[in-house]
């Protein structure tokens, strides 16, 4: 693949590897991930590792706003997005 987008002059939209910058969403969101949750527990056991994990998921996901998202919280940004695309493709 990577000869192929060599030889035609395209470029790849996938991040590089070694290469954290090209994606800096999914570095925040790791970030957040290991300093709001990870090093804040001491998991005794896969198990106790996926409920704590997932309790923060939900939080983050559902009832936390971001900035980014114009002060929405993931669901309802991905609720809005999806009602606003309906309507789009019925406009048409």
């Amino acid at each position: 693949m990577r000869d192929w987008i060599t030889a035609t002059g395209a470029e790849s939209s996938c991040t590089e590897p070694g290469s954290p910058w090209e994606n800096g969403s999914c570095e925040s969101f790791k970030g957040r991930l290991r300093d709001e949750c990870l090093n804040k527990h001491l998991f005794t056991s896969r198990r106790h590792a996926r409920e704590i994990i997932e309790d923060w998921r939900i939080d983050y996901n559902l009832n936390r706003p971001h900035t980014s998202l114009d002060g929405l919280t993931p669901n309802e940004f991905a609720t809005r997005s999806a009602t606003n695309h309906k309507m789009n493709r019925a406009s048409l």
